[in-house]
């Protein structure tokens, strides 16, 4: 970003002040800022004044984009600085002066892909919920064609397969989508390594409670994440979703991590050794190599191999996360969210007894519909179900006790049984291989 706000030739002006602009924000560590348009208010203030800046060159559609994305979160606030951005944009109600920037996003032809995720986000923010379905629905048309979107001047081409599966920045035209949301397992079944994790976990299931259960009671396992009643516990750095508030509690004990690219994470510990020795039998080719691998501490997450599409052994998976994940009595509703990138299958197995309890995942368009019933795939004691994490889902539990559920994330069989997959990539605004990118332009 420094090398960047250094950039002083016209071609790289809007650019220079976007950049800027992020620079006012990160002033602070950015492991201590929370989500970026919250930032103190001088520093919000000075960064708004950039990206109305930006506005005012010629510059590239994207440096654009992110200054109509910037403003449209800045317009928001209920400060000054919120008050500032929407005077200096002509007045209005704030939450239709973003969306009003973010169609104009959507008409400069770069990064279309986030643009379209926020926008659909901040219509149903503002109650139009139909109208951001039309909208996501309008990109999945067929490859070739386009799809009039935001009026009949912009035209988006194909951008995802499902409306109900928006990969933010990488898409894989050709990975399935239909039926993988998890409404039907006989979608995995066809695929003899995830049935053969579903068995192999719910025939063990009550030993991996017995081990599981107390040591996460212990806190003996890494705590990635908890959240808390009106707690923002999701897009903490991220512009893809607007915040969403928690209802009850939940938390992640992490197992096992090799994710990503290609940083090596979490390893299986001895204080989880039953645990480590299923997870080497579900990735190693055989009994003998799964034992030793789980006398080593449990499969490794290797530099060479973490984030590849490399095939695993026969019947084997491609391991990428395991967890404990607790939801806490009386009433827990964990908001809409997904995986931003296709490609990872989440296995669910409830460890707890849940007698007295009602649990459901809602996946897909049943994410959407905001009612009091329990329809949804529903957490049976000693039975595991398949989802791909990249739909959109809400969990919802009820009961007088803690819900936990040991959950296994593996790599979609598609990639490595498709070993010519192309990707359509389009990096994501104010990201650091974004901003790299764009240095390596003026360094040209």
């Amino acid at each position: 970003l420094r090398h960047l706000a250094k950039a002083r030739s016209s071609r790289f002006q809007g650019i220079t002040v976007v950049a800027e602009a992020f620079l006012q924000i990160h002033r602070r560590p950015f492991e201590k800022t929370s989500l970026w348009y919250e930032a103190p208010n001088a520093q919000a203030l000075e960064a708004a004044k950039r990206f109305l800046d930006a506005l005012s060159f010629p510059c590239k559609p994207g440096s654009r984009v992110e200054a109509y994305i910037g403003l449209s979160f800045l317009a928001q606030r209920a400060d000054t600085v919120g008050a500032s951005v929407v005077a200096a944009l002509g007045g209005g109600k704030p939450l239709q002066l973003a969306l009003d920037l973010l169609y104009e996003a959507l008409g400069a032809g770069a990064m279309q892909r986030t643009v379209l995720n926020i926008l659909g986000d901040f219509l149903i923010m503002s109650g139009r919920t139909a109208e951001a379905h039309v909208l996501w629905r309008g990109a999945t048309v067929p490859e070739g064609k386009s799809a009039s979107i935001g009026g009949e001047d912009v035209l988006v081409p194909r951008q995802w397969r499902s409306q109900w599966q928006r990969p933010s920045h990488i898409f894989w035209p050709d990975l399935e989508a239909e039926g993988w949301d998890g409404s039907s397992q006989s979608y995995f079944d066809v695929f003899p390594e995830l049935v053969r994790t579903r068995e192999l976990i719910e025939l063990n299931w009550e030993t991996l409670a017995a081990e599981l259960m107390p040591t996460c009671a212990q806190s003996k396992l890494e705590l990635m994440s908890t959240c808390y009643e009106d707690q923002v516990c999701e897009s903490k750095a991220g512009i893809t979703k607007p915040p969403r508030r928690q209802e009850g509690r939940w938390q992640e004990h992490s197992i096992y991590k090799c994710e990503h690219h290609g940083q090596i994470g979490v390893r299986c510990s001895e204080k989880t050794p039953y645990t480590c020795h299923i997870l080497a039998d579900l990735t190693e080719p055989s009994m003998h190599a799964a034992e030793k691998v789980a006398n080593e501490g449990g499969p490794k997450c290797l530099l060479e191999n973490a984030g590849t599409h490399a095939a695993p052994p026969r019947d084997r998976v491609r391991l990428l996360k395991t967890a404990v994940s607790i939801v806490f009595q009386n009433w827990t509703r964990i908001p809409r969210h997904r995986s931003p990138q296709q490609g990872r299958l989440r296995l669910h197995c409830p460890l707890a007894s849940l007698r007295n309890t009602r649990s459901v995942l809602r996946v897909g368009p049943l994410a959407y519909e905001e009612t009091n019933d329990w329809r949804g795939i529903r957490f049976k004691e000693g039975k595991c179900f398949w989802f791909d994490e990249s739909f959109d889902h809400i969990s919802k539990f009820r009961g007088p006790k803690p819900r936990a559920s040991f959950t296994l994330d593996v790599l979609h069989p598609g990639f490595y049984r498709r070993p010519n997959l192309k990707a359509e990539v389009s990096w994501p605004p104010f990201s650091a291989v974004h901003f790299g990118r764009l240095l390596s332009e003026r360094k040209k």
